[in-house]
């Protein structure tokens, strides 16, 4: 069954169809940044990601998007 929709996908599952959607180099730098049990994960995952429609993985690289940007503003905004 192919996953068509964002809701109730865990963020772990999400982060595994974000790394899936990567060119290799991308992909591989992201996992890189990961601690050992974080690429465990994403990896478990992406050995049992379904098919994903174009529509779930734009929302999942929007959603990434949106968390970065405001991550990037909170952190702005912390005292030097």
């Amino acid at each position: 069954m192919p996953l068509d929709t964002t809701e109730n996908i865990k963020g772990p599952i999400k982060a595994a169809i974000l790394v899936q959607s990567m060119n290799e180099q991308s992909a591989n730098r992201l996992m890189s940044s990961l601690t050992p049990s974080e690429r465990d994960v994403i990896t478990h995952h992406l050995r049992n990601l379904e098919t994903i429609s174009p529509e779930v993985i734009d929302r999942v690289a929007k959603e990434f998007a949106l968390r970065a940007r405001q991550a990037k503003n909170n952190t702005a905004a912390l005292p030097n």
